[in-house]
């Protein structure tokens, strides 16, 4: 029986959606300091990317944490 299906799925798919999501912040910067032509726009873009892939995959590890001590198996 499946009582929590977004935890399966955060343990499931967490690590490859937080890899798309830090890809897409960080090309998401890249655009805008091409489209304005300032490089700090890029520069913030990558740091935002990384910092919200380590608070992401963070995220899913406290979910397998909780999945593993809390829930039945």
């Amino acid at each position: 029986m499946n009582d929590y299906p977004m935890l399966h799925i955060l343990v499931r798919w967490g690590q490859p959606i937080a890899i798309t999501l830090a890809c897409l912040i960080a090309a998401a910067g890249i655009w805008a300091a091409l489209a304005q032509g300032n490089i700090l726009w890029g520069l913030l873009g990558l740091g935002a990317g990384a910092i919200g892939y380590g608070l992401l995959l963070s995220y899913v590890e406290l979910v397998k944490l909780v999945m593993d001590m809390l829930l039945p198996k």
